[in-house]
């Protein structure tokens, strides 16, 4: 399978979401510096730091995380992509189904932050709840997905540089 992608359409969605994200680190830390200096409640603040403070990635259930989630999910979307387009062998290699393994962790990752899991679990105060809950995922996943697109795209020097 073939999948063909006009560029024009490629550098649009990729102008789009980095404007969108640019546009929402700098709501986030506009928002942060705000309500750190403020003195006042949320009655007090104006329209626009209310607005911003929905577009901040750092809450939960705003926009922010909304667009975050749905990023990790487009990422997972691409994985299965991946899977479908990496014939590799006519379509008989078997690891190109590792491309799964990609987009469960980015599904997963996209639940986790739509739905605020890993802040609603009980887990150890601290630094070990932290290492307890992110250091595996924070371990694996990356050096898994380094690996394994080298290993698909060890033809071509320019994917492996962006690896």
């Amino acid at each position: 399978m073939r999948i063909r992608v006009a560029r024009t359409e490629l550098v649009a969605i990729f102008a789009l979401a980095s404007c969108a994200s640019i546009l929402l680190i700098w709501a986030t830390a506009e928002t942060t510096q705000f309500w750190r200096t403020f003195h006042g409640g949320w009655a007090d603040a104006s329209f626009w730091a209310k607005l911003l403070t929905y577009m901040d990635v750092s809450r939960e259930d705003v926009v922010g995380s909304w667009y975050s989630s749905m990023l990790l999910a487009l990422i997972a979307w691409l994985a299965v992509l991946c899977v479908l387009a990496d014939g590799g062998a006519g379509g008989k290699d078997k690891l190109r189904y590792g491309w799964l393994l990609i987009a469960i962790g980015f599904v997963a990752l996209s639940f986790d932050e739509l739905g605020s899991i890993h802040e609603r679990l009980s887990l150890p105060q601290g630094w070990q709840g932290m290492l307890l809950w992110y250091g595996p995922p924070m371990a694996l996943l990356p050096g898994y997905m380094i690996l394994f697109g080298i290993s698909r795209m060890r033809d071509d020097p320019v994917s492996v540089g962006l690896t």
